[in-house]
């Protein structure tokens, strides 16, 4: 009976180390299926790595309260506000379909800021090298936040590093937020 018992435990042992395994490297593997389906330009790659409803609900906040902490108060408080916030909420929304696309994450990616991005025509991102995505996340941080959440940070053009932030549903990591560094000329 012993023998049985001891066996089960180094299986047990052994499942839980490789469980314990793919969840910390899990969002390293993210990353890199995101540059490879950034790359191909495949979207099914895409899908299985960024949660797009959740990002473009988190960066539309983001920009709106961005949008809306920068007006007076004074202004809040007149007839053209209700009307003027409308204009702003249809500014975020067109801001939010640039970014959240795969050019716009790759531009985000290699440090442009997002004001460029809503600029009429779609942004490309900087070539650092041949391949194009292979400069994504070189000059990154990486930081495990709790085990369910990892953040990539990278130097913006200027001033300030873009977070991006992965979580985790089970044992997948996906995007699902970009923190701007709003503020300033950033």
């Amino acid at each position: 009976m012993s023998g049985n018992v001891k066996k089960i435990s180094i299986c047990f042992s052994i499942v839980l180390l490789l469980v314990v395994t793919a969840v910390a490297l899990g969002p390293y593997y993210a990353m890199h299926r995101l540059r490879q389906g950034l790359a191909d330009q495949d979207p099914a790659i895409l899908a299985d790595v960024v949660d797009f409803p959740a990002l473009k609900a988190n960066v539309k906040v983001q920009l709106e309260g961005f949008l809306t902490g920068q007006s007076p108060s004074d202004f809040k408080q007149t007839p053209f506000a209700a009307f003027a916030m409308s204009l702003a909420s249809r500014v975020v929304d067109g801001m939010v379909d640039a970014v959240v696309t795969p050019q716009g994450l790759a531009a985000l990616l290699h440090g442009v800021n997002p004001g460029k991005l809503g600029q009429g025509r779609q942004a490309k991102p900087p070539e650092t090298t041949d391949a194009g995505t292979d400069g994504l996340f070189r000059n990154a941080v990486y930081h495990y936040d709790s085990p369910s959440q990892f953040s990539v940070w990278i130097p913006g053009e200027k001033d300030g590093r873009f977070q991006f932030v992965f979580t985790r549903s089970g044992l997948f990591w996906k995007l699902s937020n970009v923190i701007f560094p709003m503020g300033g000329d950033k």
